[in-house]
C-alpha cells in the first residue's frame, strides 16, 4: 500500500502480485513492473493464478526484513531485493512513447529518474 505521504510503496506480505504493479503504476505511472519466478525459470510465462499470489507464498527471508519501494531506489536495488528477499525475478519497464523498453541498460538510475524519463518520452 502506499504510504502516507503517499510516496513510497509498503509491501505487505498479504499483498498480491496484481496489486503490487497496480499500487507501483500509481507511484510511478511510467513505469511496469513484471515478475518472474524463480522456483520454475520455465514456466515464466504468465498465467492468471500467478498474479494472485501473495507475496508471502515466494518470501525466503525471515518476516523481519521487509521491502519498501522508494523514489531514490535504483532498478538494480529493486530487483536484487525482490530476489533476495522473495526468490521473484522482477523487471523494470520504462514507457517510451507506445512502447515499454527494459531499464536494464540503465540500471543504476533511481525510479524516480526511470519514471521522469518516461513521462519526458511520453509527450
Amino acid at each position: 500500500m502506499l504510504s502516507k505521504s503517499g510516496k513510497e510503496l509498503l509491501l505487505e506480505d498479504s499483498m498480491t502480485l496484481a496489486e503490487i504493479q497496480h499500487e507501483f503504476s500509481n507511484l510511478f505511472p511510467y513505469l511496469k513492473l513484471e515478475f518472474y519466478s524463480m522456483r520454475n525459470p520455465l514456466k515464466n510465462t504468465f498465467n492468471s493464478t500467478f498474479l494472485t499470489k501473495t507475496l508471502n507464498d515466494f518470501r525466503k527471508r525471515s518476516k523481519s526484513e521487509d521491502l519498501n519501494i522508494s523514489p531514490d531506489m535504483s532498478v538494480t536495488t529493486l530487483e536484487h531485493n525482490f530476489q533476495v528477499i522473495f526468490d521473484l525475478n522482477v523487471q523494470v519497464y520504462r514507457k517510451s512513447g507506445k512502447s515499454w523498453l527494459e531499464t536494464s541498460a540503465t540500471g543504476e538510475w533511481t525510479l524516480f529518474e526511470q519514471n521522469a524519463e518516461g513521462e519526458a518520452l511520453g509527450e
